[in-house]
């Protein structure tokens, strides 16, 4: 069994297809005989790049990853009722911090999700997510 990419004419990954080679035969995962392996399926390790081209010989990047989108300042949350937000970040700040830590707590490891995040220069402490999310309910519960 060996994966590859399928990639189109412009050498964008199109879909991640496995093959199966037995008995100097090679089938699809659908048990389709291929007579040989197609010049658009690329046997290279995939990098982790966010949008990955297929020059020939080698991975390269050809693009750039959208902005992270902050989802506390999206539309969509700031349209909801005080209620709902507080029912969503009650729900996000268990389910992302106070469970894995619980979790991590019973199988004695320290957290890794307590270490907060540094500005590159100034050594200023930014707002952590889980920071920002215990602000945003006590504030929303004082309204």
């Amino acid at each position: 069994m060996k994966q590859y990419f399928k990639i189109d004419a412009d050498g964008y990954i199109v879909e991640t297809v496995v093959l199966f080679e037995s008995d100097g035969k090679i089938t699809d995962a659908f048990g389709n005989i291929l007579e040989e392996i197609p010049d658009n399926f690329i046997d290279a390790e995939k990098p982790g790049f966010w949008n990955p081209k297929w020059t020939g010989s080698e991975w390269v990047e050809a693009g750039e990853p959208p902005p992270e989108e902050d989802y506390f300042e999206t539309e969509f949350f700031l349209g909801k009722s005080n209620e709902q937000k507080l029912d969503i970040l009650r729900e996000t700040l268990f389910e992302q911090f106070i469970k894995p830590d619980l979790i991590d707590g019973a199988l004695g490891m320290q957290s890794v999700r307590a270490v907060q995040a540094f500005e590159p220069l100034g050594g200023k402490v930014i707002e952590s997510k889980r920071e920002k999310i215990t602000r945003m309910i006590i504030e929303l519960m004082g309204d």
